[in-house]
């Protein structure tokens, strides 16, 4: 079986736009691995896809250029990259350097978006069911697995599902920030009834990092990305009916940075 690198994808591309690629080229896919954010719907611009030695040339031969979502691919052979230096056992968290367990890996993460295909199943449900948590009051935490890890332990005993990456929180006239802590992410636990626990209990807590949690139930007021890139900015579900002041967002670059979001929105919830 040979594995080949498919590179520059858009970041809105889903697992059945490469399988269709393919499958338009009469190439059949052994195993595809592409990773799906739970909370924006966007992969991080390449897969791997196996293939039978046959099959992978032809791969490498005819789909070069083509084009998935708009956007035309690169196509290689995949070579391991060269393992990384090990890293320091201390993190930067706004500039405070912050020792972290040095066994932190991708393992870490709540949602393995490497293995599981059901991604879609968190895009737009937990908020619709009340069970999506804004977790504000944080450092930038620079260390995906390390949030996971700290989320994973604040949750315990609430059905902690997944974490998203985190945010900075964007200015608006009149707000202030508390010095290093105007960084949030969103958190899906397992019900409603967890998520109104959970806010009960941890809203206000003291943080490892000097700071306090905020914890709100995630209510969204307008269209978030995956709702604009995957949905066709049409929100499923009671979500948009109990939200008197929601509102479609402009159209976005969806080749653009994640992480770019309008004057005081969420890019995510």
């Amino acid at each position: 079986m040979d594995r080949i690198y498919v590179g520059n994808l858009a970041y809105v591309a889903q697992r059945e736009d490469v399988e269709a690629l393919f499958e338009a080229n009469g190439i059949s896919i052994s195993k595809l691995d592409i990773p799906t954010d739970p909370f924006t719907g966007r992969n991080p611009s390449y897969c791997f896809v196996d293939l039978l030695p046959g099959d992978a040339s032809l791969a490498l031969d005819r789909l070069p250029g083509q084009e998935v979502r708009g956007r035309p691919i690169k196509v290689s052979s995949y070579t391991e990259r060269r393992r990384k230096p090990a890293r320091s056992n201390f993190d930067t968290y706004a500039g405070v350097s912050t020792c972290i367990d040095p066994t932190l890996s991708t393992q870490a993460h709540v949602f393995d978006r490497w293995h599981r295909r059901d991604a879609k199943e968190h895009w737009t449900t937990p908020c619709d069911e009340g069970r999506r948590l804004w977790i504000g009051g944080l450092p930038r935490i620079d260390s995906a697995p390390a949030l996971n890890v700290e989320l994973r332990k604040l949750f315990q005993g609430f059905g902690i599902e997944a974490v998203s990456k985190i945010i900075p929180t964007q200015p608006r006239d009149g707000m202030t920030f508390v010095p290093r802590y105007h960084y949030y992410c969103f958190v899906d636990v397992s019900t409603a009834a967890n998520a109104k626990a959970a806010v009960a209990a941890l809203d206000g807590k003291s943080s490892p990092h000097g700071g306090a949690y905020k914890i709100r139930i995630s209510r969204p007021n307008h269209a978030t990305k995956v709702v604009r890139e995957q949905l066709g900015g049409v929100w499923p579900g009671e979500v948009r009916a109990h939200c008197h002041n929601y509102q479609l967002s402009p159209k976005r670059d969806l080749d653009g940075n994640w992480r770019r979001s309008a004057q005081g929105t969420s890019p995510i919830c």
